[in-house]
């Protein structure tokens, strides 16, 4: 998984990679994005304080 404010550069995103974003936070929504290929990926928000923006959460199963 790749995970970082470069990510959101479409160049950085391999064919048959998954994209998943914070587009649904209170704070600064859209500013986190994050790409893998793992099995089922699951998006949350989590608020956060002390921070200008929400944390996202991500887990994903192995491939087998």
């Amino acid at each position: 998984m790749i995970n970082s404010p470069l990510a959101r550069l479409r160049a950085l995103v391999l064919a048959g990679m998954w994209t998943l974003t914070d587009d649904t936070a209170t704070q600064a929504p859209g500013i986190q994005h994050v790409y893998g290929d793992l099995a089922a990926p699951e998006v949350s928000i989590e608020p956060a304080t002390h921070t200008d923006h929400d944390a996202v959460l991500v887990r994903a199963r192995l491939r087998r």
